[in-house]
């Protein structure tokens, strides 16, 4: 390719030489940009898995490798998207006859990482002791997955209007579908714990009170010392004659209801009682322990005791009313001693009697100060 050089002096311009690049070198310059624009995609969601896999190792930074997964997909899926509408001309750029070829990849790496994305968290939730299937997000990612090769199996049939239509309208749902699971996904993390504002209440400790104690689902105004709303719809109640403390929840579901104190690491190691009433008005409750950041099991199955003395409860109205009795400083290694000083609430319920699902959820913190006994 000829070129010409000029050599510019103060006042004239003088033309020195002629200077003439071969085809040769333009041909392999265009060659290896193309290349390198055509393995891109696949370099973005290698090292995306490269990124993400360590944090396995960490039962509490797991969500971050899936992050790293998850929002390298959405890139590489809004380029493709993009360099869809320039193939469909509605974005205008000049031609390029590798852009067919580029917008394949981008697909099938996204595909591939959606699909890294989708196993990552079910290894997640196994980890955690969780059903998958009983996480909606997880049920989206399977949803999501179906629709990404869907759109992939699409783009690689023969063109043909009606297929060209499908597809394109199939990547426009797609990265709706995507951006509602990584929303999903972003408030489930522990950057998010519970609803509203952090809380603080300063509380009184050992507070004897005349009205006598019944765990008979009914919360009778000077039953409890302390109503705190813990969120809309969650009130929590308590007492303490120095040796047990007493406590009364009414929530508004008729499922299950949690709550519990925490070590600052949300659920995990966390001490807590999960309790429901059953259609049959039978109540079941359990002293629990925090064996992940989404899962409570009962204190005997991981060896320690249950440690709730007296509890009752009842539904009404819509509403779940628990109320148990139980020591303050138990001796078992998975419960936590209830001590003055700063204590880190958790709490939340569920629409139905499984506790593997989370409605609503949060947390507090509270000082609990000397009082009179």
């Amino acid at each position: 390719m000829p070129g010409r050089v000029f050599c510019l002096l103060p006042g004239k311009v003088e033309e020195v030489e002629e200077v003439k690049i071969p085809a040769v070198l333009t041909d392999v310059g265009t060659r290896f940009k193309g290349k390198l624009a055509g393995n891109m995609p696949a370099a973005i969601a290698t090292i995306a898995v490269i990124a993400g896999v360590p944090f396995l190792a960490s039962a509490d930074y797991r969500w971050i490798g899936h992050s790293i997964i998850s929002m390298s997909a959405l890139g590489l899926l809004i380029v493709t998207l993009v360099c869809g509408a320039i193939l469909a001309r509605r974005i205008r750029r000049p031609p390029n006859r590798n852009r067919f070829h580029f917008h394949r990849k981008s697909a099938i790496s996204m595909g591939l990482l959606m699909a890294a994305a989708l196993g990552y968290g079910f290894w997640m939730y196994i980890a955690d002791n969780v059903r998958p299937l009983n996480s909606f997000h997880m049920l989206g990612g399977l949803v999501l997955l179906a629709m990404t090769g869907a759109l992939i199996a699409t783009g690689l049939c023969p063109r043909r209007p009606r297929r060209k239509c499908v597809h394109r309208w199939l990547g426009y749902f797609t990265v709706s579908v995507v951006v509602v699971q990584l929303a999903f996904g972003f408030f489930s993390t522990p950057l998010f714990k519970g609803d509203g504002e952090h809380q603080t209440y300063l509380l009184r400790w050992e507070t004897l009170l005349e009205e006598t104690w019944r765990p008979d689902g009914i919360i009778s105004p000077g039953e409890y010392f302390t109503t705190l709303t813990l969120a809309e719809g969650y009130e929590a109640s308590y007492r303490t004659d120095g040796e047990s403390i007493y406590v009364g929840l009414r929530v508004n579901t008729t499922g299950w209801v949690g709550i519990g104190i925490s070590n600052g690491n949300g659920m995990k190691n966390a001490d807590g009682v999960v309790a429901q009433v059953t259609g049959s008005g039978e109540v079941r409750i359990e002293d629990s322990f925090g064996v992940s950041r989404v899962q409570f099991v009962a204190d005997v199955e991981v060896g320690g005791t249950n440690d709730i003395i007296e509890f009752g409860g009842k539904e009404e109205n819509g509403a779940t009313i628990i109320e148990f009795k139980r020591t303050i400083t138990t001796g078992d290694r998975f419960d936590s001693p209830l001590v003055t000083g700063k204590q880190t609430v958790i709490w939340a319920y569920g629409n139905n009697d499984d506790p593997g699902m989370h409605m609503v959820q949060g947390y507090i913190s509270i000082y609990l100060e000397p009082g009179e006994t």
